[in-house]
């Protein structure tokens, strides 16, 4: 695998991961007091690291590739979120995603993009 993709792939899991955090900071505390708890601050620090990870990315890839592919995010968060907090995941949800997916595969077949 490509440098770059293995950078863009790991911006993708921090920020995935980071996300999983301030939700777990909004499901301990109400209100401007989950600003203050460890899990926000965590999950900043992880945003912070998948934002050096995608420059990093960047650096390698064309960020009209980059950015869609970020897309991917979406996924895992939708799925985690069902499964760590039972929320809500109806069909025409999982229809939405699977159309990230196929566009975003798209975005990777060779020949696909000119460079």
């Amino acid at each position: 695998m490509h440098a770059g993709h293995l950078c863009l792939a790991g911006s993708i899991v921090l920020g995935v991961a980071g996300q999983m955090l301030f939700r777990a900071a909004t499901a301990e505390t109400r209100g401007l007091a989950a600003l203050l708890s460890w899990t926000a601050f965590g999950g900043c620090a992880l945003y912070a690291a998948s934002t050096v990870l995608y420059l990093l990315a960047l650096q390698r890839l064309p960020i009209s590739l980059a950015m869609p592919t970020l897309a991917c995010g979406y996924i895992l968060v939708a799925v985690l979120g069902w499964w760590r907090w039972h929320e809500p995941f109806a069909a025409v949800q999982a229809v939405g995603l699977v159309l990230i997916v196929l566009g975003v595969g798209l975005l990777h077949l060779p020949g696909m993009r000119s460079a």
